[in-house]
């Protein structure tokens, strides 16, 4: 999970330097690995690893996240579909 983690800041970093172009594909593979985050929490909940409200606040918080950066690269792909006009 730590290394899901350090791989969506990555992306986050590469594509906050990128073009919009370049920059919507690092979201979307950003958002994919959040995805998978959050899977790997509920399997880490289900087998009793972290309790409830634990459970419930880092998923609030990864739902949060999720939301930005989908918002994020629909802000970036208009912002392409501005620029091909």
């Amino acid at each position: 999970m730590d290394a899901f983690f350090l791989e969506i800041i990555e992306l986050l970093f590469i594509a906050s330097y990128e073009t919009k172009s370049k920059k919507i594909s690092h979201l979307e593979t950003a958002i994919q690995k959040l995805d998978l985050l959050k899977f790997f929490l509920q399997i880490v909940w289900e087998i009793k690893e972290v309790n409830n409200k634990k459970y419930i606040q880092l998923s609030s918080e990864l739902h949060t996240i999720g939301k930005m950066l989908y918002r994020w690269k629909e802000n970036s792909r208009q912002g392409v579909a501005g620029e091909n006009k």
